[in-house]
């Protein structure tokens, strides 16, 4: 068996593992020890971190799940075997730090074995390909984890960062050099990382920041400074030194605030930013700006916003290749709502608040929703394929199935569903083609009884 290189991350100022560390585990590992914040760098098959070198759970969370590298957890007693139980990936393993080195070391080669076997491909999904940061979805199951424990003298804060213009550089000097880019840019954003803070690539040209500070100054201030470590040194690409910006949105961490909603609010700021000239920093707040693009009755994004929000998630899936699916929503029976005796108008409007806020908290963070008018939503979801996306809208639609309303005269009543799913193909080749499909799914699911969901195609298209 060749030798295995395992990295044993330990904290800064402190060796405390270092007699276990040094002890001779297995001929086939040679164990070198780094910092958290030097450890990605070093070239290792394995790793092993130590509940002990952490803070607290949450920060050995983040740390975890920000290296796709086969990983041994040291616990020192059960309640922390149990904590970990809860998170750590299938294919990765603990054991207690007092256990003997023979047995840390079986553990080690049974670890490199999974790894080396065709379950490997299953992990990988958790992490960016091209930048081996988390996914999307990692970054969000870890969010909620520390989300929901945060801490009440803490601030804290997602940054979405947009390259700007981005598509240029590969016109200009290829995918390959865009790519090399995108993993520069993954580079210096990681130096400003700290322990507990995540980030993660979340298609495209597209970075999330989970940050947090003493207040929301020291924050904003964080934020600043990881932005410029992008403009402020040029990049080299083909021979040529090019200067790259980056649009960025804050949104802050509010008690009670769900993730999906904080993820809204950054990606907003972010838009702002864009539209405003590009190359700075917007925070979210209740601006004019943001007002325009919001509808007043649901607070979700108005048709306008919808509309243009549409084209660029489109020219996003065409320049990166990336899926991305939408789920056309369209309350049935809409009209006997506001017809029937005792119920009227505001009972029309508190369905559709009620749908808005049910849906928003049945998606996944990263996916956005618009009212398009009338009774008519949709959910959009970026770098989702059709057959991912058919078990949101399903979650969708049986969530509001079980929804209760109460109408002014104090009779309850319920409301369902028909959504029409369908995933972006260039054989749609405009975005009102694309949604016209979209709308003959959800006639469909109508005609055949309405609450529930049909996916429709592209190709079927005349």
């Amino acid at each position: 068996m060749d030798t295995k290189t395992v990295v044993w991350v330990v904290p800064e100022g402190g060796l405390d593992a270092a007699r276990t560390a040094t002890a001779p585990l297995s001929p086939g590992f040679r164990i070198v020890q780094s910092t958290f914040e030097r450890a990605p760098s070093v070239a290792a098959d394995l790793r092993i971190l130590s509940y002990a070198g952490f803070p607290d759970g949450d920060t050995l969370v983040v740390e975890y799940g920000h290296d796709p590298r086969p990983t041994l957890i040291l616990v020192d007693s059960t309640a922390q075997e149990d904590e970990v139980l809860q998170f750590i990936r299938n294919l990765d393993d603990t054991v207690r730090s007092d256990a003997p080195p023979e047995i840390i070391g079986r553990r080690l080669n049974r670890l490199a074995a999974r790894y080396d076997s065709s379950e490997r491909g299953q992990e990988r999904v958790r992490f960016d390909e091209l930048t081996s940061l988390p996914s999307r979805r990692t970054f969000e199951m870890t969010l909620r984890r520390v989300a929901a424990s945060a801490r009440g003298d803490e601030c804290r804060a997602l940054l979405y960062l947009d390259l700007d213009e981005f598509k240029k550089i590969n016109d200009r000097f290829g995918h390959a050099a865009g790519q090399e880019v995108l993993i520069e840019v993954k580079g210096r954003l990681s130096q400003h990382r700290l322990p507990g803070q995540s980030l993660a690539r979340i298609g495209g040209d597209a970075f999330i920041f989970f940050l947090f500070g003493d207040d929301r100054e020291s924050v904003r201030e964080a934020a600043d400074r990881i932005m410029r470590s992008i403009s402020a040194t040029p990049f080299r690409i083909g021979g040529e030194a090019v200067t790259i910006t980056v649009s960025g949105g804050l949104a802050y961490v509010g008690p009670g605030l769900p993730l999906a909603d904080i993820f809204r609010h950054a990606d907003q700021a972010a838009y702002e930013a864009k539209v405003l000239g590009r190359n700075m920093l917007v925070v979210f707040e209740k601006s004019a700006f943001r007002k325009a693009t919001e509808d007043p009755l649901t607070g979700l994004y108005n048709q306008g916003y919808f509309e243009t929000k549409l084209q660029a998630e489109i020219k996003h899936v065409e320049d990166y290749q990336s899926p991305l699916t939408i789920a056309l929503c369209d309350l049935d029976h809409f009209g006997k709502i506001n017809k029937r005796i005792g119920f009227g108008m505001p009972a029309g409007n508190a369905a559709l608040k009620r749908f808005a806020e049910v849906t928003s908290a049945c998606v996944r963070s990263a996916d956005w929703i618009a009212r398009c008018g009338g009774d008519e939503f949709c959910l959009v979801m970026p770098g989702t394929t059709l057959e991912d996306a058919v078990p949101v809208a399903e979650r969708v639609r049986a969530a509001v199935a079980a929804a209760e309303l109460l109408s002014p005269t104090e009779e309850r009543f319920s409301i369902t569903v028909s959504i029409g799913v369908i995933q972006w193909s260039s054989l749609c080749r405009h975005p009102d083609r694309f949604m016209q499909k979209a709308s003959d799914a959800v006639n469909a699911a109508k005609s055949a009884g309405g609450n529930r969901v049909l996916a429709a195609n592209c190709e079927a298209m005349d």
